[in-house]
């Protein structure tokens, strides 16, 4: 993420402020999308006061508890009421599906409906694990952290979520041996009219604010991406294009050993050009290639399978493929390549001259293994 990004630039007691700050907005009702714009607004309060060699006094005061909660304090009980309705949204959706495919299942082996069962014991435990985190956090763990000089918001992230684990863990089993069971059916519907009501309701409340039932573009929301790719895509680029211009000279010192002209910049950028031309046609092969395989196996599971088990797992399929194709394919940075061949371009250099412009990092950095996935 850009927040990640950028707070690794902030240094010193700028840093330690702002994972203090980063921990208090852990404990608060605020939505995601509100606290992420906060703290982006905070840490380039801090850069700046950082850069231009203010004290850090003069963006949060003397008190920093004093300063979360103002900062902080942006919703009234309206907007905390409407950020539980939204996760009771969000909780029934989750319910809804998982019943769901429990119908489903029940069906095929020929359970009537009315007679199908569910167990909400993992829907309790879910819930009440969920509000014991937010107790220890919010009640004995915070206010003994935010106390101390120096926190590390990552190492705080990290405990909470060792703690949910070790709750959902126990939970389980003490489901073992224990359970709620209730009629799928009323449990199917109770979480489906909630879904609905909720869409009829926001369209409503949208409609009246904007005129239009549909959602319109968050500003804020379309910044963060932008300003999230740009951060990870420029740090890439500089690593990538580094790479290069080590390849390049390697490249050329192999040439004049074999006694031959040693490759311009120019031919080099053609010769990446080609590459990343060939590289594109591969990667298109790969994607057809492995919807074949998907579709094949698709193919071959239902020749043995009910309708219900192969649609069961030809969603499943689907659901892989655009989880390859939207993260996987970009996990370690996607088209950075091409990216760093059309900047290239468009600021009329080669990538070894690009590396010389951008090449900002340290020699400990370069060695880092970030560097080296590269």
């Amino acid at each position: 993420m850009a927040i990640l990004y950028l707070q690794e630039k902030l240094e010193g007691e700028y840093r330690d402020v702002y994972e203090r700050v980063d921990i208090y907005s852990m404990n608060t009702e605020l939505d995601e999308n509100t606290t992420d714009e906060l703290l982006m607004n905070l840490l380039d309060s801090l850069l700046s006061a950082q850069e231009n060699g203010q004290p850090v006094e003069k963006i949060v005061g003397s008190d920093i508890e004093h300063f979360c909660r103002e900062y902080f304090d942006v919703y009234d009980r309206r907007d905390r009421l409407g950020n539980y309705v939204t996760r009771a949204y969000k909780f029934a959706w989750f319910v809804f599906i998982i019943e769901m495919i429990e119908m489903v299942i029940n069906l095929s082996e020929g359970i009537p409906l009315l007679k199908v069962e569910s167990d909400i014991a993992p829907y309790l435990l879910s819930l009440l694990a969920g509000g014991i985190v937010s107790v220890i956090s919010g009640l004995l763990l915070y206010p003994v952290i935010i106390k101390k000089k120096k926190v590390n918001s990552t190492a705080y992230s990290f405990i909470m979520l060792l703690l949910l684990m070790a709750l959902i863990v126990a939970g389980a089993i003490w489901c073992e041996s224990r359970s709620v069971v209730l009629p799928l059916l009323p449990i199917l519907v109770i979480s489906g009219i909630y879904i609905v009501i909720y869409i009829l309701v926001r369209a409503c409340l949208r409609y009246r604010e904007t005129g239009s039932v549909r959602r319109q573009k968050d500003s804020f929301r379309k910044y963060k991406k932008q300003v999230e790719e740009e951060a990870k895509n420029e740090k890439l680029m500089a690593i990538y294009a580094h790479a290069q211009a080590d390849r390049y000279d390697r490249l050329n010192r192999k040439l004049i050993r074999k006694g031959k002209e040693p490759l311009k910049p120019e031919g080099f950028m053609e010769k990446l050009q080609e590459e990343q031309k060939k590289q594109y046609q591969l990667g298109w092969l790969i994607d057809a290639l492995l919807a074949a395989f998907m579709l094949g196996m698709i193919l071959f599971i239902a020749q043995d399978s009910t309708l219900v088990d192969t649609i069961i797992f030809s969603a499943i399929m689907v659901v892989i493929y655009i989880v390859y194709l939207k993260w996987l394919k970009n996990m370690f940075g996607g088209n950075v390549d091409k990216l760093l061949l059309e900047e290239c371009d468009r600021q009329g250099v080669t990538v070894v001259e690009y590396d010389s412009k951008k090449n900002i990092y340290s020699e400990e950095e370069k060695n880092t293994d970030e560097f080296k996935k590269i």
